[in-house]
């Protein structure tokens, strides 16, 4: 097994240019690293659970204190020192961020924030500035230029190994490129047998995973329906994380957001992806890649919390 800071260094050194946002961090004298007594915010303003998760996932592995921005609240915060912040005001989005210079601030998927609000701070904003990166829809890029604002704006720029990757993400931005992020390392989620002994499976019952209760489409639900006909009763659980408890089942059917999809693949299930379509989230590019899909070692979360607060980015 590869030790972290072998697989940070091979991350680094496979993107031809491995500086970051170069015309921002040339003019910038903040310090590269983190340090335990910096309060870190995130914000992780986009819908659903997936943008919330991924901040907990690194909230739970830095050792700082953080403060959370998020559209909705998780079902359970499992994170020390973390505070989160559940709002969709922009007023008051920006407010606390001005409240929080000038300590570091990462931004989750969207550079310019999910409505153009960070627009309003983040060229004036006096602190590290650090986005974590994934590929969305190509329109969204070109009409927004984002790809210019992410240059001039930010300090550091971590790009999320995904495999509809290879659709709409501009060629000239460079970045520490890190692998998948979940908020549950692969030690952490529990094996088959103890994950049906917690939630009171018997051994020859069928689990079917349908994660936030996406809905089946009718032509699904009629191909499952004859291979699945002796299958009696139904019975719904909730957990969260529910990743802890995925060797529990049998099938997934879900679409293929980012975070379900990478637990998946990190867990082995099988799984019947449906894509969703989506304003930024290429699903069906992710869905039509699944066979390009290598298993990672480390968490991408462990590696961006190592880079800020041990290794320090090199700019």
């Amino acid at each position: 097994m590869e030790s972290i800071p072998t697989t940070i260094s091979r991350a680094i050194t496979s993107i031809p240019n491995p500086k970051i946002a170069t015309v921002g961090s040339a003019r910038r004298k903040t310090s590269p690293h983190f340090t335990r007594d910096r309060r870190v915010l995130i914000v992780a303003n986009g819908s659903g659970l997936g943008h919330i998760t991924r901040a907990l996932a690194l909230a739970r592995r830095f050792p700082s204190p953080v403060t959370i921005i998020a559209n909705e609240a998780p079902p359970k915060v499992i994170a020390e020192n973390t505070t989160i912040l559940a709002t969709t005001n922009e007023r008051e989005i920006l407010r606390t961020i001005r409240r929080h210079e000038p300590g570091p601030i990462v931004i989750d998927t969207f550079p310019r924030g999910l409505r153009g609000e960070l627009t309003q701070i983040m060229p004036h904003y006096p602190g590290p500035r650090i986005l974590l990166a994934r590929v969305l829809n190509p329109r969204y890029w070109k009409r927004c230029n984002v790809a210019d604002f992410i240059e001039r704006h930010y300090d550091f720029v971590f790009v999320l190994m995904d495999p509809a990757g290879g659709v709409g993400f501009p060629p000239n931005i460079s970045g520490y490129r890190v692998n998948p992020i979940t908020i549950l390392s692969r030690n952490e989620v529990l094996s088959r047998r103890k994950a049906r002994e917690v939630l009171g499976i018997r051994r020859n019952e069928f689990v079917v995973y349908n994660p936030n209760g996406d809905p089946i489409p009718r032509a699904i639900r009629s191909r499952m329906r004859a291979p699945l006909r002796d299958i009696r009763g139904e019975e719904a659980k909730a957990r969260y994380p529910f990743m802890r408890y995925l060797r529990a089942v049998d099938l997934a059917v879900t679409g293929c957001g980012y975070n379900t999809f990478h637990e998946l693949v990190l867990c082995r299930i099988p799984a019947i992806f449906i894509p969703r379509k989506r304003k930024y989230d290429l699903q069906e590019e992710r869905a039509k890649r699944v066979d390009l899909v290598k298993r990672w070692r480390v968490n991408g979360a462990d590696q961006i919390a190592r880079i800020l607060y041990r290794d320090g980015p090199r700019l």
